[in-house]
C-alpha cells in the first residue's frame, strides 16, 4: 500500500533496451549493478557504468540500452506521488 510501485531486478541482454518512456507523477530510479549502458534522460545521452544512478521523474522521458559486451544488470525503483 506504499508509494513503491515497482522494484526489481532487470538484466539486459548486449544490445537490448528498454524504448523511451514517460514518468509522470513518478520517479523512476535506475541503479547499474554491473555493465555498460547509454542512456537518454530527457533528450540528454548519458554512458553510465556499474555504481551509476539515474532518477527521472515528474513528467520526464528515460530510455536505456546495454551497449556493453556483457549483460546489463540494472536494479529499477518507481515511487509514485
Amino acid at each position: 500500500n506504499g508509494p513503491l510501485r515497482l522494484c526489481a531486478t532487470l538484466t539486459l541482454e548486449p544490445g537490448a533496451s528498454i524504448g523511451e518512456h514517460i514518468h509522470e507523477k513518478e520517479d523512476e530510479i535506475f541503479y547499474i549493478v554491473s555493465g555498460t549502458a547509454k542512456v537518454m534522460d530527457n533528450g540528454v545521452e548519458k554512458i553510465v557504468y556499474a555504481g551509476d544512478s539515474v532518477i527521472t521523474g515528474n513528467g520526464g522521458s528515460h530510455s536505456i540500452e546495454n551497449i556493453g559486451i556483457d549483460d546489463l544488470v540494472v536494479f529499477a525503483t518507481i515511487v509514485t506521488y
